[in-house]
């Protein structure tokens, strides 16, 4: 990747401060770097209002070495935020003057609402259709925002953080910390109440979900999209409370700096599942920076969906040729309109289906699907990353043995999916055994769907460009018998 029109985002959090830097096109969180520091500015804030000294010296030099990588990268455009912690401290101050000498820039300290908002624009940007509560549990605040789609309806900020509680001899209170946060989120009902969705955000959230798909046995560990539904919520609840257990009785010099924020974290999500019976608890693997960076950009960008613009930057850089729109118009004649998948799906596996060229044969129906069951895509969730994943395994030959490697997988998902999945991935293979992605032997349409008959048939014209048998008409046919079932 060239590191040119670079772009970053310096995040001094109440827990961590953070350097993201972002390489274009900037729709999609196209992380070139991600650097942090614990540097627990927001520990106890709600006793003193004061940052320890050791505490800001650990601070600025995180960012004379985020300066160092910001000069090495070549990153000219780079904007510093601020959240609770320098909200808060009666000496931010210091901070905020040292930091100007350091980089030659303000640090822009966000409100407790814009923060809220932030958050929300960051499920918004990563989320496909998000409906219900986003939730950006930090070191000092717990943000809130009731989204609809792309729109942001209310938005509420918090004195509710993992780090805030602790004592200076680093206890907890935990009677005193549940009476604090049950009086502040029952006096917000309107924001924990009847949520279709909660989207968790931040780092405690995230440990969490981690450390629950390693128990699991979920064949892909991937944070973000990872949903927990009302059939899973007793084995989550039961998994909270052991791990909330378990932290309590370790030592504090014995937990790592995550571990630290865990406790709080599982609090605010005991109260948020019992007001919540019926919602989805969806993770995200970002954050406010995304939410910032996608507040900047143009109505057209922000219309643009994310996971199509995830695989065209994917396809820009592997394909060997650019017609993902003519295979996508030549996938969607050959679908019936009985069969319903989603038309960004489609285009995102169009832009993907020329993308393993360079692995050698034997071996890319394998890595296509470890590849892409693997990536970092966001507007997807789990059972559609699988969904294109299988599609794109069947667009090549896989060998039995491989079939066997990907059972695991496979489990989660339902049988009219891997039906789907082998149908369009057999059609993309005939697409291209035929073209050899040709634009204009694409334009011959060799092959057509049939309504009358329900069936896939040749062109008379066929035979000038291969033989009939290759083209494996009968088996997509029995695909198509067994699709149209559902």
């Amino acid at each position: 990747m060239k590191n040119e029109n670079l772009k970053a985002l310096i995040d001094i959090g109440s827990n961590t401060v953070r350097l993201v830097i972002y390489s274009p096109p900037y729709r999609f969180p196209n992380i070139f770097l991600n650097k942090r520091f614990y540097c627990d500015l927001g520990r106890g804030l709600d006793k003193d209002k004061i940052i320890p000294e050791n505490k800001i010296k650990k601070l600025l030099s995180s960012l004379n070495i985020f300066k160092d990588l910001l000069n090495d990268y070549k990153v000219k455009s780079f904007e510093i935020l601020g959240t609770a912690a320098m909200r808060e401290a009666k000496n931010s101050k210091i901070i905020l003057k040292e930091s100007k000498k350091i980089f030659s820039k303000k640090i822009k300290i966000l409100k407790p609402l814009e923060e809220a908002i932030m958050s929300g624009y960051s499920t918004i940007s990563t989320i496909n259709l998000p409906h219900g509560l986003s939730m950006d549990l930090g070191g000092g605040s717990l943000d809130l925002a009731k989204i609809k789609y792309d729109k942001i309806q209310n938005v509420k900020s918090l004195n509710i953080g993992t780090l805030r509680y602790y004592s200076p001899k680093n206890e907890l209170n935990i009677p005193n910390i549940k009476k604090d946060m049950n009086d502040k989120l029952n006096s917000n009902n309107f924001f924990l109440k009847n949520n279709k969705n909660i989207y968790l955000i931040g780092g405690a959230f995230r440990h969490i979900c981690k450390k629950y798909l390693s128990i699991s046995n979920n064949p892909i560990e991937v944070i973000h999209s990872f949903t927990i539904k009302k059939i899973e919520r007793s084995k989550f609840i039961k998994f909270l409370n052991y791990e909330f257990k378990l932290i309590r009785k370790k030592k504090y010099s014995s937990l790592s700096k995550r571990e630290q924020t865990i406790p709080v974290a599982i609090l605010v999500l005991q109260k948020i599942l019992k007001d919540n019976i019926n919602a989805n608890l969806v993770f995200s693997a970002y954050g406010l920076r995304e939410g910032y960076n996608y507040s900047k950009l143009s109505n057209k960008d922000k219309k643009r969906d994310a996971f199509v613009e995830s695989t065209k930057f994917f396809s820009d850089l592997d394909s060997r040729n650019t017609i993902s729109s003519e295979i996508f118009h030549t996938l969607k004649s050959l679908i019936p309109k009985k069969i319903k998948i989603e038309d960004r799906i489609i285009q995102g596996i169009c832009n993907l289906s020329d993308a393993n060229w360079r692995i050698l044969s034997p071996y890319r129906s394998i890595q296509s699907f470890l590849r892409i069951a693997r990536f970092s895509w966001i507007g997807i969730n789990t059972a559609e990353r699988l969904f294109v994943s299988y599609t794109l395994f069947n667009r090549y030959n896989p060998l039995k043995k491989y079939r066997n490697q990907i059972k695991e997988y496979l489990i989660v998902m339902d049988k009219r999916e891997k039906v789907y999945a082998e149908l369009i991935g057999n059609l993309l293979k005939t697409v291209y055994l035929i073209t050899s992605g040709s634009k204009k032997l694409i334009e011959k349409k060799f092959i057509y769907f049939d309504e009358k008959s329900m069936s896939y048939k040749l062109n008379d014209k066929i035979e000038n460009l291969m033989q009939k048998k290759e083209l494996q008409t009968v088996k997509l046919n029995n695909l198509l018998k067994e699709a149209l079932k559902y």
